[in-house]
């Protein structure tokens, strides 16, 4: 459910101004959920399900988040719950909330307008022999994930239990198809994990995508 209670103001200070709430419910019969994992962006697995561990019971997710665009501008945040009922292992039944949540802001650079849905339109799309370079345009995001730590201690998965990571990154729009993404993310984590057999406290990774929307 999103409401844009402002949508029709004439002030651009609150008409980008939208709120959302999602919720989801479900029921398990003995899932197995072995080496399902939570990842990095790097694709580091961070919280992982052990072997012979079984969801029995429900399954609820809720949602909330808020967003605000002003002209070039974008600042977004949302937080994130989901909940297993019945987790079973040898004998024990644990239940576990996991929550995350995230806070991002964005410009564009070239002063096109961000639009909520659908693709940026550069003013002057790349064709540098008429002085166009496309739209330029800034984000960071930082997010936040947090879980029961007792399963930890009782040996339902692996990994850890609290995670930070901050993200910077440079998007380039070329015209309303094509665009490329470089980001740069440090994560954090409470307790060291495992890659490739060596722990770690933390990790920073360089991405770099070229995207077609069609």
């Amino acid at each position: 459910l999103t409401l844009l209670p402002f949508k029709g103001s004439e002030s651009k200070w609150s008409k980008g101004l939208a709120f959302s709430l999602s919720a989801s419910q479900g029921h398990m019969e003995e899932d197995d959920l072995k080496t399902t994992s939570y990842t990095t962006a790097a694709q580091t697995k961070f919280w992982t399900y052990g072997s012979g561990v079984l969801a029995t019971g429900s399954k609820d997710r809720n949602s909330a988040e808020l967003e605000w665009l002003v002209g070039p501008a974008s600042l977004r945040g949302g937080m994130h719950r989901a909940r297993l009922g019945d987790l079973q292992m040898a004998g024990m039944e644990e239940s576990v909330t996991v929550d995350g949540w995230m806070l991002s802001g964005s410009c564009l650079l070239t002063g096109e307008d961000k639009p909520r849905s659908g693709p940026v339109v550069p003013m002057k799309e790349f064709a540098p022999g008429k002085g166009g370079w496309g739209a330029f345009e800034v984000a960071v995001r930082h997010e936040g994930f947090e879980a029961d730590r007792e399963l930890l201690k009782q040996g339902f998965l692996t990994g850890t239990n609290q995670v930070g990571a901050t993200t910077v990154g440079l998007n380039w729009y070329l015209n309303r198809h094509m665009r490329t993404l470089l980001d740069f993310q440090n994560a954090q984590f409470r307790d060291s994990v495992l890659v490739n057999g060596s722990p770690i406290h933390h990790e920073n990774v360089l991405t770099f995508r070229f995207q077609f929307d069609f």
